[in-house]
């Protein structure tokens, strides 16, 4: 089941890619056979477990550990660029983490030598655009879409499936089904239209049973929400099947990209389903679990192209490293320069907070790095504050600090509700 980097993630890659990249000069065998000792070796597994960031080992304890397990050698003599390691062995780690495979799995889809050959055509891609292509060319899949399809198979033999249906939502259906519990459902679709709700009933053998509910729509996001309200259909997998086609309904019918939920984190048996379904787990504040999945797969949607990759000259390993600059920023004080403050209009887009640049260091498009104000009221010339937050965009070489004043901590929704005016139009993560 694919799932998005986290900084967990990002954090494993960069250690991995420079174990490799240093394995060139502190290693004797080739590149091809320390390659096949890592991906093989215990070390590898405390990476696949996530164990391996709670320790303390220097590349030199972890090669030494290597030749523990295996014995020491100096076979083989051809070694790989050191920028090619360096890219293999992240690319290696982004793999295994997205994926939810093991070092061994990994290794067994890609060998050193092919991932090697790969390296020129491939470096300058997002990893996750690069992985895509190398299992299309192997024609694997790990589709999400055809996981679901093998779900409802086996879900049909409890001869539910073909029974349940959604349709929208009625007056006289919700009136059927909350069994007069509320005192005026004469006006019950209308009243939730309304408030921004698109409600569809949950019907088995042509019985009201459930609802399930869009609402806070946010351009191409949606919140999803499912109850059954009797309790003789629950736990028999309709509300599996309803959810299922509630996400269909969501990408044919209201052409959303990504549906969110929020679940209360004592109610086990959703959040398997919704886990079970796809639903990444983006954020918890120990009362509720927020989930998140995208549901539109066409890559072209968001991913950089080969081609304009190239155009614009984006080397991965600079965007990698510029990327772990900027997460090591976060908690830190910095100086941000406004140059677009609150009311500011650029190409149309008003700002509703204050956008600036910190002269710390440059980024990939050769100007100062930009960073967000947020939290300010007015307009500003110059800030000093603490980096919250780094927005990762997905689509574009540019990604963005966040800074806000004192010790204030923000959660991903929060940020996405200051920064949605400029970023709305790009595919991009919040890192924290």
């Amino acid at each position: 089941m694919i799932k998005e980097i986290d900084h967990d993630g990002l954090t494993l890659c960069s250690i991995q890619g420079r174990l490799f990249e240093e394995s060139k000069e502190k290693t004797n065998t080739s590149s091809s056979i320390f390659i096949r000792r890592f991906m093989n070796s215990n070390v590898a597994k405390s990476f696949d477990s996530k164990d391996f960031l709670n320790d303390t080992k220097s590349t030199t304890d972890i090669f030494n550990d290597l030749d523990n397990e295996f014995g020491q050698s100096s076979y083989g003599s051809v070694k790989f660029n050191a920028e090619a390691l360096f890219w293999m062995g992240y690319i290696y780690r982004y793999f295994a983490y997205t994926y939810n495979l093991t070092s061994k799995q990994i290794y067994k889809i890609v060998k050193p030598d092919e991932l090697n050959k790969l390296y020129y055509p491939y470096h300058t891609m997002d990893c996750s655009n690069a992985i895509e292509r190398i299992l299309e060319e192997k024609n694997i899949s790990f589709d999400i879409e055809k996981q679901n399809e093998k779900l409802l198979k086996l879900i049909r033999k409890n001869a539910y499936e073909n029974n349940v249906s959604l349709i929208p939502m009625t007056n006289e259906l919700a009136h059927s089904l909350f069994l007069n519990k509320k005192d005026n459902m004469s006006s019950y679709t209308e009243d939730k239209k309304s408030q921004g709700y698109t409600l569809l009933a949950i019907v088995y053998k042509e019985k009201a049973i459930g609802e399930i509910s869009f609402s806070g729509f946010k351009y191409d996001s949606s919140e999803l929400s499912i109850q059954i309200l009797n309790d003789k259909y629950k736990n028999k997998g309709i509300g599996t099947i309803a959810i299922i086609k509630a996400i269909q309904y969501a990408k044919d019918t209201l052409k959303l990209e990504t549906i969110r939920a929020i679940i209360k984190e004592d109610n086990e048996i959703a959040t398997h389903i919704f886990k079970k379904l796809g639903f990444e787990l983006v954020n918890n504040d120990f009362e509720y679990l927020y989930f998140r999945k995208k549901i539109q797969t066409d890559k072209n949607n968001y991913k950089l192209s080969i081609d304009e990759a190239t155009k614009r000259g984006v080397d991965i390993l600079k965007r990698i490293r510029l990327q772990e600059k900027l997460i090591k920023m976060i908690g830190s004080y910095v100086t941000v320069y406004i140059d677009r403050p609150i009311g500011y209009n650029h190409k149309g887009i008003t700002y509703t907070q204050n956008y600036g640049y910190i002269k710390d260091f440059k980024a990939l498009d050769g100007a100062y790095q930009d960073a967000y104000v947020i939290g300010e009221a007015k307009p500003l010339k110059e800030f000093s504050g603490r980096v919250v937050a780094v927005i990762k965009r997905l689509d574009d070489i540019e990604d963005k600090l966040v800074v806000s004043k004192g010790d204030k901590e923000y959660t991903n929704q929060e940020i996405e509700e200051y920064v949605e005016f400029v970023e709305k139009h790009f595919k991009h993560e919040i890192i924290r």
